[in-house]
């Protein structure tokens, strides 16, 4: 059962740019919990149909193997357009 119709769903454009470590980590230590980012496939170059949100639950190895991939994209904050 759905609750929304299909009228109700909107196509909301993001800007991305690939993460740099500074935009995961909250300091040396620490996944920077709550940011959002999306995953870009090596094989198809495209998107994952969703935004990701980083949590504790991730495992930061991954999260680092996926960055040196630049496989991590970030929303593009107003101050940088």
């Amino acid at each position: 059962m759905t609750l929304f119709s299909k009228n109700d769903v909107i196509e909301v454009p993001v800007k991305l740019r690939p993460a740099e470590p500074s935009d995961l980590k909250a300091d040396t230590k620490n996944l920077k919990i709550g940011q959002p980012f999306w995953l870009k496939s090596q094989i198809t170059g495209k998107f994952d149909n969703k935004a990701y949100i980083l949590s504790y639950d991730q495992d930061p190895a991954e999260i680092a193997e996926w960055l040196n991939k630049k496989m991590i994209y970030v929303p593009i904050s107003d101050l940088e357009l």
